[in-house]
């Protein structure tokens, strides 16, 4: 069968999976699970867990639609038909299903390989990049789950309810962050209890009952895909190499931005080891990514965001992008545009805008 046409059939799987969970999750579900904390480090330490299956993503954080931002946005603010075949960090392959085709991509040792069905486009990109925007495999319940239990204590994690996902007896954990400087309320994981593999995943933002973001398994496999499931055979037709900084924003400014950010931002502690123009400061659920955007990617970013609200920052007056769950701000200082984003209140974001660097360069 051919690549134009697998999607369809890829697509009807789907709906139909769809419609059974309701029905099976009615079932009665008994599980033996061990401590909440235990559970939660064990799903820290799952990546070691070979799976493939279809999952869901339902993300509504009503993000705006910045064009440098790619696919990103969409993921974000959207739900996503994911199919997954993984057998490690390095070696997996995750197909987005849409109506108008499939967009696949295959981590090897030495890059990815990238297939877009609905363009007929095969792109090869080789190595990894040091900051990347975020792509549909974050979105799988067991990369979505490790983050998140990764960021919390054992005194921030209680057991709630088992419950039935893709027809496995799932333990329930929920996490309730112990922090004011989060927007996020609880996360509530239902696990494999044996072998700590997130199957769903479900994050509230403070002040709202329903899921900002909910990613689960509507059909799951704890076993190692084939090696022609994860190895891309490229069609015929033209192949487009490039680096990292040619397909992803982040990883452009990252590598050609002279902007290095400062080592403390606020209180926050730079969790990268170099100084660069993206890092990621702070620990647990307050951690933020800042950016150091120069020139004309700044000037076009600045006008895009130009309808939205003003907040007063330490170095002057900068655009807030606000969603329940996720808070940016982008404000210039000196020659440089600087944006900072997190899982944080607005407040704490226009706060630590006071530690940005007037020239672009933070002091040694």
């Amino acid at each position: 069968m051919s690549r134009a046409w697998r999607w369809i059939v890829v697509a009807g799987g789907v709906a139909v999976l769809i419609a059974i969970p309701p029905a099976v999750g009615a079932l009665p579900v008994s599980v033996t699970a061990p401590p909440p904390a235990v559970l939660l480090q064990r799903v820290v330490h799952s990546t070691a867990v070979p799976y493939q299956g279809y999952a869901l993503s339902e993300a509504n954080l009503g993000l705006p639609d910045v064009a440098q931002a790619g696919d990103a946005t969409d993921l974000l603010n959207n739900t996503s038909r994911l199919r997954a075949w993984v057998d490690g960090t390095d070696r997996w392959r995750v197909d987005q299903v849409s109506t108008v085709g499939e967009k696949d991509t295959y981590a090897d040792q030495g890059g990815v390989w990238m297939w877009d069905s609905g363009h007929h486009k095969t792109t090869r990109v080789e190595g990894q990049p040091g900051a990347r925007l975020a792509r549909p495999t974050d979105l799988l319940p067991p990369e979505l789950g490790r983050l998140l239990a990764a960021a919390a204590t054992a005194d921030e994690v209680r057991a709630v309810g088992p419950r039935r996902v893709a027809n496995v007896a799932a333990a329930g954990i929920r996490i309730t962050p112990h922090t004011n400087a989060t927007t996020i309320a609880a996360v509530d994981l239902w696990v494999d209890p044996g072998s700590g593999l997130p199957l769903e995943v479900a994050i509230y933002a403070k002040g709202s009952s329903r899921a900002a973001l909910r990613s689960r398994f509507l059909d799951v496999s704890q076993s190692r895909p084939s090696s022609s499931l994860v190895t891309f055979q490229p069609p015929s037709g033209a192949i487009d190499y490039h680096d990292w900084d040619d397909v992803d924003i982040a990883a452009r400014i990252d590598q050609r931005s002279p902007i290095l950010l400062p080592n403390v931002l606020g209180s926050l502690v730079r969790r990268t080891s170099r100084p660069a123009a993206v890092a990621t400061y702070g620990a647990g659920f307050s951690v933020v990514a800042a950016v150091g955007i120069p020139g004309q990617v700044g000037g076009q970013l600045e006008r895009q965001l130009a309808r939205l609200p003003t907040i007063d920052t330490p170095v002057g007056q900068g655009r807030l992008v606000q969603t329940p769950l996720l808070n940016g701000l982008v404000v210039s200082n000196g020659g440089a545009l600087y944006a900072i984003i997190g899982a944080v209140p607005p407040g704490q974001l226009a706060g630590l805008a006071g530690s940005l660097p007037y020239l672009g360069v933070a002091p040694l």
